[in-house]
């Protein structure tokens, strides 16, 4: 297995995390079950660390690649910086979650302003998400590239 292998393995994890997240949050809230929220929050926190170790491959992968014809530099930087805002977000996202675990652990419930804070900032990443893998794909993927 080379680094672009390992990488379009395991980038699947914020990916696809991060929707089952959106939809695993409304149901959380729509029972009002302190239960699935917290769950719900150290899911993110997992998909937070998961992340990382993508982020990382996503380097070693674009080294491996960038002696290959048929991968654009220009795409490769394009969602390299894509990456590394989704990275940010995802990462601001993990601590606020992991902190809304601490602060409120002995409260009956989450406040609601941090509930719907937390859902609102799960969407904006869910896009991010999905516009780095667009481009992620582009690079190799001819058949979804724009160009």
């Amino acid at each position: 297995m080379n680094w672009p292998h390992f990488h379009l393995l395991i980038n699947h994890f914020p990916i696809i995390g991060i929707f089952l997240a959106i939809l695993y949050w409304v149901v959380a809230l729509v029972r009002r079950s302190r239960e699935l929220q917290t769950v719900g929050m150290w899911l993110i926190v997992f998909l937070a660390v998961m992340t990382i170790p993508t982020f990382i491959s996503g380097d070693e992968a674009a080294e491996a690649l960038a002696s290959l014809p048929m991968a654009s530099p220009e795409k490769i930087g394009t969602h390299h910086e894509a990456a590394e805002f989704a990275l940010t977000l995802m990462e601001v996202l993990g601590v606020w979650s992991l902190a809304g675990c601490v602060l409120f652990r002995k409260r009956e419930s989450y406040p609601a302003w941090f509930l719907y804070v937390t859902l609102l900032l799960i969407l904006v990443l869910a896009a991010t998400m999905a516009r780095t893998a667009n481009l992620g794909g582009q690079i190799m993927h001819l058949e979804i590239s724009e160009t």
